[in-house]
């Protein structure tokens, strides 16, 4: 069954083109005011080298949580779909 993750910003990502998924530490620019923010991401690599942000968060506690709901999610196969949430994780 294909899965499909829905980034924090509503994107659809095939699971299948990623070949990895981090926590990273890096800076981002606010939404709001453009300017850069020390954030914690939650990543992923795909196929054609791209990075795409699936969440991005002020803790590392929500990003651990976000990769953990993750891991739980591809183990499940149950549902096609995964959405990340503005908190962290599902």
């Amino acid at each position: 069954m294909a899965k499909t993750i829905f980034t924090q910003k509503g994107t659809a990502v095939n699971y299948d083109n990623l070949i990895t998924i981090a926590v990273e530490k890096g800076e981002m620019p606010n939404e709001r005011t453009g300017e850069m923010e020390d954030k914690i991401a939650v990543i992923g690599s795909d196929v054609l080298g791209e990075i795409i942000v699936l969440g991005a968060y002020d803790s590392t506690f929500a990003a651990n949580s976000l990769m953990t709901d993750i891991t739980d999610w591809l183990k499940e196969d149950t549902t096609p779909f995964f959405e990340v949430s503005q908190e962290g994780g599902r």
